[in-house]
């Protein structure tokens, strides 16, 4: 309890509770002097109220993350970072038979994941959902889960609010993880959105332990024919099928032959330290073993996470929410498109010079990689 509520209504915390949220609404009630008897009676008939939409939150004072985590409290953890969660986030209609086979090479993709962060000591947790037409996003995968939650609000009756919804599908977790969400996009991709601009989504994954993986139906534009082999890119280098393979020196170079398209999410992705990659490349034993390293690079072992007990969604209980102590540095920044990473030039995608470059070419990598399922 706090002493603050005591000293201003001199009574105790019940006393206040009572006259604080509740006593306009219960003083009709014949056992208001037995329910407000106990601090704890006052937090559960708030709770009801909270649910019935009467009161529109419960008081601070009825809210506690743990015995030695007060609500409002920061708390800083340098953490070893052991777990990790992969999200699945599908624009997709899983109906149709290319649906099916997508679904059934997303397995496969979190195999591949799964056995990459076990390599390096590090847990998985993988969730899925589908981002349907009419607004809402659904649980898929994997169906055994009871509880797949947006800050405890169901995606079963979670309405998209703006393009880039999904981003806070993982948001501030109630522990030190990393968290990677690998958007697969089959159709649209995502547009600006007056409810979230570009630099609030970018701030987000840089201040969380964020990373944005995009799968995209587009080809990529090329400059070079000896770019056929690729099958994604990041910021600084692009990565090809087995067929094609190349080291990290010929990687870097063969990037600057090759853009990603213009669509917002690969932007975002690219100045992050994320990947954009072909949805073909899913097929491929061989690419997703590939993309699986890629996505467990960004895995950091050991970082600092404050964490503070916040209201929950719901209102009615207190939740831990993580992020890091300071914003990770960007891939690509917006002011600094094209100068030196790491010693090495990073890519700006686009120019003036590209958009009256008629003569760019599309990859079409064909099935050349020789690891292809069924």
């Amino acid at each position: 309890s706090k002493s603050a509520p005591k000293a201003e209504f001199g009574a105790n915390l019940e006393d206040f509770l009572c006259r604080k949220w509740f006593h306009d609404l219960i003083r009709a009630i014949e056992w208001e002097q037995r329910l407000c008897s106990a601090a704890k009676d006052v937090c559960d008939y708030g709770a009801t109220l909270v649910a019935r939409d009467i009161v529109p939150r419960l008081p601070e004072e009825c809210l506690q993350c743990a015995r030695d985590h007060a609500f409002g409290q920061r708390k800083r953890v340098d953490a070893n970072v052991t777990e990790a969660e992969v999200v699945f986030v599908l624009g997709c209609d899983l109906r149709s038979r290319d649906g099916q086979r997508l679904v059934a090479s997303l397995r496969r993709m979190a195999n591949a994941l799964k056995r990459e962060f076990a390599g390096r000591g590090v847990r998985t947790h993988f969730r899925s959902v589908v981002a349907i037409g009419d607004g809402v996003y659904r649980r898929f995968w994997p169906k055994s889960e009871s509880e797949l939650d947006l800050r405890r609000v169901p995606f079963e009756t979670r309405n998209l609010s703006h393009s880039l919804d999904f981003l806070f599908v993982t948001s501030s977790p109630e522990r030190p993880l990393s968290r990677h969400v690998i958007l697969v996009e089959c159709a649209v991709g995502c547009a600006e959105d007056a409810l979230l601009d570009f630099g609030s989504a970018r701030t987000h994954l840089l201040n969380q332990n964020l990373f944005l993986h995009v799968f995209t139906e587009n080809a990529f534009k090329m400059r070079s024919k000896k770019a056929r082999h690729v099958i994604g890119v990041d910021a600084e280098r692009a990565f090809v099928s087995a067929s094609g393979a190349a080291d990290d020196v010929t990687a870097r170079a063969l990037r600057q032959s090759v853009s990603a398209s213009r669509d917002l999410c690969h932007v975002l992705a690219l100045e992050t330290n994320g990947t954009v990659f072909r949805t073909k490349s899913l097929n491929s034993k061989n690419s997703r073993a590939l993309i699986a390293r890629r996505v467990a690079d960004n895995h950091v072992t050991n970082a600092c996470f404050d964490c503070d007990c916040v209201s929950a969604r719901d209102h009615m209980t207190a939740a831990v929410e993580c992020r890091l102590c300071a914003e990770r540095a960007a891939t690509v920044g917006l002011a600094a498109k094209g100068t030196p990473s790491g010693g090495h030039d990073v890519v700006q995608e686009w120019t003036e010079e590209d958009d009256r470059d008629d003569d760019e070419e599309t990859i079409d990598d064909g099935d050349d990689d020789e690891a292809v399922d069924e």
